[in-house]
C-alpha cells in the first residue's frame, strides 16, 4: 500500500487488533465498488502469480470476503 486503499485478506482475525497501525490508517468496511476491486485484484494477482491462495480465493469469494479489510490512509481524501 502507497497512498491509497489496500484490501487485506484476514484469514487469522487479529489484523485489525495485531497488526494494524491505527496512528496512520483504519479500516474501513468495504462498499460494493470496493467489493469488485478486490476481486479485480485477486484475479490479476492470480493470473500474473499462479498464488494458489488467489486461486483459493476465488473459488470460495462469498465465504471470503468478509475477511477482507479494507485499509485507508487516515490523511487520504475521501476520493475513494
Amino acid at each position: 500500500m502507497s497512498g491509497g486503499v489496500a484490501y487485506v485478506l484476514d484469514e487469522i482475525g487479529d489484523f485489525a487488533s495485531r497488526r494494524l497501525n491505527g496512528a496512520i490508517v483504519s479500516i474501513e468496511e468495504i462498499d460494493c465498488e470496493g467489493r469488485s476491486r478486490a476481486a479485480r485484484a485477486d484475479e490479476q494477482h492470480c493470473l500474473r502469480t499462479g498464488s494458489s491462495v488467489a486461486r483459493r480465493v476465488l473459488d470460495d469469494w462469498d465465504a471470503m470476503l468478509p475477511r477482507f479489510a479494507k485499509v485507508m490512509p487516515n490523511d487520504l481524501p475521501d476520493a475513494f
